[in-house]
């Protein structure tokens, strides 16, 4: 991914703008601005998250998600991403795993 430009400020994530068209980032409270994929890397992450989708359907294994998903990754600094494609799980589920 290429990042267009980066502001000195830190950020939060009420401090992100509701630009349409616009994709934000904030990298420990810097606001990134990412441009929209191009040809190639959308025709990826489309067959990735189709391939995540039909390994997953019909489970509780966790949610697939396109580009408009958006991950908290960190507070104060604030970390937000947001991916192209993605599969989460659930944070109760991961507890669940690591007491086995």
């Amino acid at each position: 991914m290429t990042l267009l430009s980066a502001e000195a400020k830190r950020y939060t994530l009420p401090d992100l703008p509701d630009d349409v068209g616009v994709t934000y980032e904030l990298y420990d409270g810097t606001r990134m601005t990412t441009p929209p994929s191009q040809r190639n890397a959308t025709e990826l992450a489309a067959e990735l998250v189709y391939l995540l989708k039909a390994a997953t359907r019909g489970t509780d294994l966790g949610y697939v998600a396109g580009a408009d998903a958006g991950y908290i990754l960190a507070r104060n600094p604030d970390t937000l991403v947001s991916p192209d494609a993605s599969f989460s799980v659930p944070v109760r589920e991961i507890f669940a795993l690591l007491d086995r």
